[in-house]
């Protein structure tokens, strides 16, 4: 499934395939079973965990 959206002469398109997101085809984050992961593209790659805490009752 992808997403197009055009502002001006500018196309932007996101695609999503099995949870992992691409915007214009360079990976931005995919889920994990802990909470999910952003990839930081800026010169290198590198990836920042993000983690969602839940108690005994999911809050």
């Amino acid at each position: 499934m992808n997403k197009v959206v055009t502002d001006g002469t500018k196309v932007n398109k996101t695609e999503y395939l099995d949870g992992f997101q691409y915007k214009d085809g360079v990976l931005q984050f995919f889920p994990t079973t802990e909470g999910y992961v952003n990839a930081i593209t800026a010169g290198t790659v590198a990836y920042n965990y993000v983690y969602n805490l839940t108690d005994h009752l999911d809050s």
